[in-house]
């Protein structure tokens, strides 16, 4: 049952996030996107790393996927304040991912609003602030943003999708 909580599974994604979809899908078409996204060896680091919270998540994936970080102009990171970016990652999860790994250095109480969708992925509930691109945002999700900018949270990461 525990994995049931933690694992990504497409067909459920589907089901609660666009239901009507989800029954028009032919059972190929929804294989084949599990199988492109990896959704078994996904799960399986899932639940390697169940454990680990965000900021650990982060650095596991970076470890995982064997990526090299670089980080040019470090000292122009301030180390004190509150701070709102507005950041562009082209390429996806992964450039995100490396996002959070480089600025949690620097920052520890971090909040990065996000597709809802990304919400599946447990580890990073704790910084994660969910927003619904494809429908209406619900109450709780703007309660949520407006909590975060209201807290101590030092720094609050808009990815260029989100600030359109």
């Amino acid at each position: 049952m525990e994995n049931q909580v933690l694992t990504i599974d497409v067909d459920n994604i589907l089901e609660a996030k666009a239901p009507k979809l989800r029954k028009m899908l032919p059972s190929f078409l929804v294989k084949y996107v599990k199988r492109i996204i990896h959704q078994d060896d996904v799960n399986d680091f899932i639940v390697k790393h169940k454990d680990l919270g965000a900021l650990d998540y982060a650095d596991a994936i970076i470890e995982k996927f064997g990526a090299k970080v670089d980080v040019y102009g470090a000292e122009n990171i301030p180390t004190e304040g509150r701070f709102v970016f507005a950041s562009n990652h082209p390429l996806g999860g992964l450039d995100g991912i490396a996002l959070i790994h480089v600025v949690s250095r620097y920052f520890k109480n971090l909040k990065f609003p996000v597709n809802d969708i990304l919400l599946y992925l447990k580890n990073f509930q704790s910084v994660f602030l969910p927003v619904n691109k494809v429908g209406t945002t619900g109450r709780r999700a703007a309660l949520l943003m407006e909590e975060a900018f209201a807290s101590e949270a030092q720094m609050l990461m808009f990815p260029a999708g989100l600030c359109s």
